[in-house]
């Protein structure tokens, strides 16, 4: 998703995508990104990695709160703050639609403060599965990473029952809200990075990805949201069935393990 961070024009994708993951990279080591995938060249150039923090300790493990990091957007390219692109349709099981809608072709991205409760219905669109949708499993749960560097966790992750595959990383996941006159926007909750099998190895696999407040924590405090969407109020937690916030969703430093 596009955003203003410090005053610049960014994009928000996975760590885990450049070459330093947790990390940054500066101009020799392979910081550029380009629009068209596998087609390096000056014309398709959109953007530089702007910040990618490092871990920082705790315990024995190296932790971050986000697999995230900023990439600044070239002056010369082209961009609509507050947007995500949207698909025909969307599917509970299997593959969503990857052709963007002609009708519809946008969502706004009215708000990006929600909180998280389990239950809570999610939305994803990414490169391989398209617009898939599922509900929220479990709420702030820690992640090992030593597939990317060793001791390595992510704190106060989200699992979700929506399909997601090898090439979905970075995308969007979001809340589908309704302005004053029925109209649909997006709650922007996080953005997806992987797969994770639940119950210790015996459960279903689940999708994960970090949340809004895991992702201001390590890049600041950027701003998603489209300006000219209505003001659509945050859910603060409670109702529907007495769920209320979760404990990380307000401040990613008061989690637990769950």
């Amino acid at each position: 998703f596009i955003a203003i961070l410090n005053g610049e024009n960014v994009f928000v994708t996975n760590s885990h995508c450049t070459p330093t993951t947790f990390g940054f990279d500066d101009i020799y080591s392979g910081s550029f990104f380009y629009q068209t995938f596998g087609l390096v060249a000056p014309s398709n150039r959109i953007g530089l990695e702007y910040l990618d923090p490092s871990t920082e300790t705790c315990w024995l493990h190296k932790c971050r709160y986000s697999d995230a990091v900023a990439i600044k957007i070239d002056d010369n390219v082209s961009f609509d703050i507050g947007k995500i692109i949207r698909t025909e349709y969307s599917a509970s099981s299997g593959n969503g639609s990857l052709i963007i809608s002609a009708s519809s072709p946008t969502l706004s991205i009215a708000k990006s403060n929600e909180y998280i409760a389990q239950g809570m219905s999610v939305n994803k669109i990414g490169r391989n599965t398209g617009w898939t949708t599922g509900n929220i499993t479990k709420t702030c749960v820690d992640h090992a990473r030593t597939d990317v560097t060793l001791n390595t966790k992510l704190k106060c992750q989200y699992r979700a029952s929506y399909n997601a595959a090898d090439g979905d990383s970075g995308s969007p996941i979001f809340k589908i809200v309704y302005d004053a006159d029925g109209w649909e926007h997006a709650s922007l909750l996080g953005i997806h990075w992987g797969r994770k099998t639940e119950n210790l190895g015996t459960g279903p696999e689940r999708a994960v990805f970090s949340p809004m407040s895991g992702i201001r924590h390590d890049l600041g405090n950027l701003y998603p949201n489209d300006p000219n969407a209505p003001n659509i109020p945050p859910n603060t937690g409670g109702g529907g069935g007495g769920i209320g916030p979760t404990p990380c969703s307000e401040n990613p430093l008061n989690c637990n393990e769950l």
